[in-house]
């Protein structure tokens, strides 16, 4: 029995020394912890199919063949295929314009009436269940019928496979697209962060005398990466400067953000900076990358403190 919002209401069996314990004690023990495992499949897992369940057919033959597996139906059932099975196509010759019909193969729960158990003879002329085989139930179905009892139930029908049949054959390969992955998707580990401004320490790169640009070296150990994520950053700062005698020039000084170097505790951010040009049109054209300021041995302490540049980062793991 479930309430509402599909919460079931459970009861723990529990015993006592020298208590007497009839089958419907150790019955009750059974019901709650499949109830318990249904409810933890259902709520913090997908239905679909977990592993295995493979299904072969190639054109023109008159059976499938399905491999063991194990899968979830939208109401956490575990549905337990142990051992492989050869299944008929469906007898028909075809839809009813006489193109190949399409029918799903599907995989679906047995209640315990329809598990025919193995049975032992117990005192007193008493007989009853002691074991049922962990089977499920394996059909074709077809996706447009309608009628009560054999329409397909997404969710409680888990599909293996689609085929096309045409003359009680194949008419081609099984297919698996209709297959639904119980395994949940990867989701990817993402972080971000920055360097602190006026804080972050540049430097000339690759090198003090023949600069093609400058670098910093970044951390990024508090996202507490497993492995070198894909990083993206770029600097931020203004990029507006004045130079010249009593700094009666202005400028503005650009490049390109390169990430090299990258590990999972951090990346070194190397910045190229292009030739000296001119950057705008007409009266706001203004130069870019000035050598006399670029190469200025105080030019990387001048993107620290007066330009305050820093990197804004982000990593994604997976």
């Amino acid at each position: 029995m479930t309430t509402n919002n599909d919460i079931p209401i459970l009861t723990r069996p529990a015993f006592f020394a020298g208590q007497q314990l009839r089958a419907a004690d150790l019955g009750a023990l059974t019901s709650y912890h499949r109830e318990l495992s249904w409810l933890h499949n259902r709520s913090l897992h997908n239905w679909g199919l977990a592993t295995g369940y493979s299904v072969t057919g190639r054109t023109d033959e008159s059976q499938v063949v399905v491999g063991a597996g194990f899968a979830l139906d939208s109401q956490g059932h575990e549905l337990i295929l142990t051992d492989e099975q050869i299944l008929p196509v469906p007898a028909v010759a075809g839809d009813a314009k006489g193109e190949p019909a399409t029918y799903f193969l599907t995989v679906s729960w047995l209640d315990d009436e329809d598990i025919s158990p193995e049975e032992r003879t117990g005192v007193c002329g008493t007989s009853g269940a002691v074991r049922r085989p962990e089977t499920v139930n394996l059909r074709w179905q077809d996706p447009n019928d309608r009628m009560p009892g054999s329409a397909f139930r997404p969710g409680l029908d888990v599909v293996l496979a689609s085929v096309a049949v045409q003359r009680c054959r194949l008419a081609g390969d099984v297919s698996g697209a209709e297959r639904r992955n119980a395994m949940p998707e990867e989701i990817p580990y993402v972080f971000s962060g920055q360097t602190p401004p006026g804080g972050t320490i540049w430097r000339f790169w690759p090198d003090d005398t023949s600069p093609i640009g400058v670098s910093t070296q970044v951390s990024t150990a508090e996202a507490g990466f497993g492995a070198t994520p894909r990083y993206v950053a770029h600097v931020i700062g203004p990029r507006d400067v004045e130079f010249g005698i009593e700094g009666g020039q202005r400028a503005v000084v650009e490049g390109y953000p390169d990430v090299a170097g990258a590990g999972a505790s951090g990346f070194e951010l190397r910045v190229i900076l292009p030739l000296e040009g001119y950057a705008g049109q007409g009266d706001n054209t203004v130069l870019l990358n000035p050598e006399e300021v670029v190469h200025d041995p105080n030019f990387p302490q001048m993107l620290t403190v007066q330009l305050g540049w820093h990197v804004a980062w982000v990593g994604v793991e997976g």
